[in-house]
């Protein structure tokens, strides 16, 4: 990497960046060989070791758990009451705005 025209951290960026798009992708969009993707990230893993870092997010990494499932359901329960609020708000809000303006 002596020679490379990009940083540490670029190429880290790089690799980070086909974890959620492809390398193919990746690799046109910054013009680099795949080969040359595939040397880095091989190299970024071997110093790394165990921790991969180029595997693509879990599915299930924005499902929500029991707690927030209840709190989920909590606030849409609370929706229509805050709905029906907001709308009286502005009934006596314009019913104010329509006073300040017949007695102005």
């Amino acid at each position: 990497m002596s020679n490379c025209k990009f940083t540490p951290a670029q190429i880290r960026d790089f690799i980070r960046q086909a974890s959620y798009s492809s390398v193919q992708s990746v690799c046109c969009e910054h013009g680099i060989s795949q080969g040359r993707f595939y040397h880095w990230r091989q190299s970024v893993s071997d110093v790394l070791g165990e921790l991969d870092v180029y595997q693509r997010p879990s599915r299930h990494a924005n499902t929500i758990d029991g707690d927030e499932r209840a709190e989920l359901d909590t606030l849409r329960s609370q929706l229509p009451r805050l709905e029906t609020e907001v709308e009286t708000l502005r009934e006596v809000v314009l019913a104010q705005s329509v006073q300040l303006h017949v007695t102005a």
